[in-house]
């Protein structure tokens, strides 16, 4: 055989070998790899088993979550419904917790308004001046009406003494300008006691009604009866000056006769007499001074003997007799025809700064020299028989306060009694008027003062004196007779 032969048989048989070596490899490894897929596959079997257990498991857990889910579905409903009540039940609580609020923070119901009724003499614009007085009352005590009724002293002094014997009374508090008439009225019981409301020491001395040391009445603001009055205006268009002396007085009234006419120099008011009276005191003082003043308060006068008196009346019926005054007429007519131009001068009391639409055109004229004015004030008092004692003490105290007189002085011009109303809180013409009289005593109203049946017999010969000066005897022997009964026995 030949080598090349040889050579392949060689590398055939190798080859073999070379083969049935890799078969025997590939299933030695297949084996093994048979041995691994089936531990794989029992492993992945297990595995799924382990899986399948464990996705049952998890399905069974979902299924659970599932059912709490929906429980808990059920019991959110169940909340927001209890949510829901518990909102509506906070709503009303806030509201009632706000009613609540409401009630405790209001104050306590008001008391059922009480009304008092305010008795006084004053109408037109002395009227209208006096109201702002008892609107402030109203604002400072909210539980409190108060009505004003008109009467003057004169009708209340024929009212009350029936009304108080019947144990009852027109008004819960009354102004009256008789301090005669208060003081029988405090003596006699019918009064309550202001001494716990009103001081007389906050008062012009002597103007408050002290009965055993109690105060019974009090005075609102006062008035002056200061002369007579013209126009400034009026006086610089004639040429006419204010009189020094009485010569010039007579001069200056015979001057305006001319300008005016007859009846028309002095125009003459008429009420029921005052306006008469309030002439003849002037002419009083002016001829018997503060002396006679005293003597005739005290009773120690013969009116048709007493040649202070006699003096006083013979000049008056001299004037009356030569055309100076005018007849007595309505007075509030008297002053609008005055102040309008019909007569010359006027005698008046002060209270007619607020009546006129130029009080700053005043003038005044006392008789030159005299040595006193007259003047006063309006009692305020509480009848005992009232149904609001405590709230009309209340408002008579206001009435009199120093607020309460500013008030009134500042609309009506008139002067105030208290002492605690600072001067420069009056109106000019007020200061103007007090600045004219300064120095000169300020004497009670004299038929004011002893009222009775003298006053009423003083005012009545008076207007008959004025229509007829030549009867002035008669004149006073009638006033002598009433004035002797009324001071033995106070009317």
């Amino acid at each position: 055989m030949s080598e090349e032969k040889k050579a392949g048989k060689t590398v055939g048989g190798r080859a073999l070998v070379g083969l049935l070596v890799a078969v025997l490899i590939i299933s030695i490894i297949s084996v093994i790899l048979a041995g691994l897929t089936l531990r794989a596959v029992r492993g992945v079997t297990k595995a799924t088993h382990e899986v399948s257990s464990a996705v049952k498991d998890v399905a069974s857990a979902i299924a659970t979550v599932g059912k709490s889910i929906e429980a808990i579905g059920k019991s959110l409903e169940k909340l927001g419904a209890a949510t829901g009540e518990l909102r509506e039940a906070i709503s009303t609580l806030e509201k009632r917790v706000g009613e609540l609020e409401k009630r405790v923070a209001a104050p306590p119901p008001a008391k059922p308004a009480v009304t008092l009724i305010v008795v006084g003499p004053w109408a037109g614009k002395e009227m209208e001046a006096f109201l702002p007085v008892l609107r402030e009352f109203e604002k400072r005590n909210p539980g409190i009406k108060v009505e004003y009724r008109i009467m003057r002293a004169e009708d209340l002094g024929k009212v009350l003494p029936a009304q108080f014997k019947a144990k009852t009374c027109i008004g819960d508090v009354i102004i009256m300008a008789w301090p005669w008439f208060v003081e029988k009225a405090a003596k006699e019981g019918h009064l309550l006691d202001l001494s716990d409301v009103v001081d007389p020491k906050d008062f012009l001395p002597g103007t408050c009604i002290v009965v055993g040391g109690r105060v019974y009445g009090a005075p609102v603001t006062g008035v002056l009866k200061p002369g007579f009055w013209y126009r400034k205006s009026v006086f610089a268009k004639h040429g006419l000056k204010p009189p020094k002396t009485y010569e010039e007085f007579k001069s200056l009234v015979a001057k305006l006769k001319e300008i005016y006419g007859p009846g028309k120099a002095i125009a003459t008011g008429d009420g029921v007499g005052w306006p008469c009276s309030d002439i003849t005191e002037h002419f009083l003082i002016y001829f018997g001074g503060k002396k006679l003043w005293d003597d005739l308060i005290a009773g120690k006068v013969d009116w048709t003997k007493d040649s202070r008196i006699r003096k006083a009346f013979t000049e008056l019926a001299s004037l009356l007799k030569a055309g100076y005054f005018s007849e007595p007429a309505d007075w509030t007519i008297r002053l609008k025809e005055w102040w309008g131009g019909k007569f010359g001068i006027y005698f008046m009391g002060s209270w007619i700064i607020g009546m006129v639409d130029k009080p700053e055109d005043l003038g005044i004229i006392p008789l030159p020299d005299i040595e006193a004015v007259t003047g006063g004030a309006d009692l305020v008092f509480v009848p005992k028989y009232t149904k609001h004692p405590e709230e009309a003490k209340r408002l008579a105290a206001w009435i009199v306060s120093a607020e309460g007189q500013k008030i009134h002085a500042i609309h009506s011009g008139r002067v105030p009694t208290n002492v605690k109303v600072p001067a420069e809180a009056l109106p000019p013409a007020t200061r103007a008027l007090v600045e004219a009289i300064k120095g000169k005593a300020i004497l009670p109203d004299l038929d004011d003062t002893i009222g009775g049946k003298f006053q009423r017999v003083f005012w009545d010969q008076l207007k008959r004196f004025w229509v007829h000066p030549e009867e002035m005897e008669d004149v006073l022997a009638k006033i002598q007779e009433a004035y002797a009964e009324t001071v033995g026995g106070k009317g």
